[in-house]
Formats: structure tokens, sequence, C-alpha cells
């Protein structure tokens, strides 16, 4: 019974790993969107991301109410019969994969609202200078006519 909780928790815990793979890439391509000003897909990632971590955190729900299964049931019993090693190697690289992954992905995170709040900022400051967006400003000769080297 609680090796199965373990590898419950482990499994969960191993998907936990693959969605941050994904979570990490799609931060990625945000900051590529954010620097290219693709309004569109900053958009769309910013709401797919959204999903992702909804299940990701349902996900942690989950891992936590196995976990505290394993502990309720470890409790309740007198004798204290160890996890077959085979269950706790996997939970050990599971738990351990999954830290690194959350590690690697607050770094992504970091530099994605890095950007953000940069973005943020350029564009305020375009509004207080200019008094209009930077995505509705076009400068002489941004559109290629007028240019007399064009």
């Amino acid at each position: 019974m609680t090796d199965d909780l373990i590898y419950e928790a482990g499994r969960l815990m191993e998907e936990q790993v693959r969605d941050y793979g994904a979570l990490d890439a799609a931060c990625a391509q945000l900051a590529a969107a954010l620097i290219n000003g693709e309004h569109n897909a900053i958009e769309s990632m910013t709401r797919a991301g959204e999903v992702a971590l909804r299940q990701m955190r349902a996900r942690l729900v989950r891992i936590i109410q196995a976990l505290t299964a394993f502990a309720d049931a470890r409790a309740d019993t007198a004798e204290h019969t160890p996890l077959s090693p085979e269950a706790r190697a996997r939970f050990e690289a599971a738990s351990n994969a999954l830290l690194l992954s959350a590690n690697e992905f607050q770094r992504t995170r970091a530099r994605a609202a890095a950007l953000t709040t940069s973005g943020a900022t350029f564009v305020t400051s375009c509004i207080e200078v200019c008094g209009i967006q930077p995505s509705t400003y076009r400068g002489p000769y941004a559109g290629g006519e007028g240019r007399p080297w064009a």
C-alpha cells in the first residue's frame, strides 16, 4: 500500500518535470516574442502558459495528497515496514529531477519577467515622451517610403 502511494507520487513528479520542460520552452519562446514585439504571439503564449500552470498546480495538489496519504498510512501502522528499494530509488530520482526542473524554470521565468518589466518601462517612457504607444508610432522613414536611399 505505501509503495503504491510512493509510486503514484513519483509518477506525478515525473509528469511535473515533463511539464516544467514544456513551460520552460514556452517561456523561452515568450521571451523571443517580447523582444520582437509580436503582440499576438505574446497573448497566445501567455494564455497557454496560464493553462499549463493551472494544470501543474492541480498536479501539485495530487502529489501532496499522495504524500499525505503515505504519511497517514505510515503513522497508522505499528510496524514501520521499509519502502522497497525500487520505490525509494524511483521517488528519489523523481524528486531530484523535479527540484532541478523547478530551479531551471525559475531562471527562465526571471528572464521573461525582466523582459516584461523592461517592456512596460519602455512603453511608459514612450507615452511620457511621445504621448503615444510605441506600437502605433512609426517614425519618419519607418515604412520605407520617403527614404532617399531606398
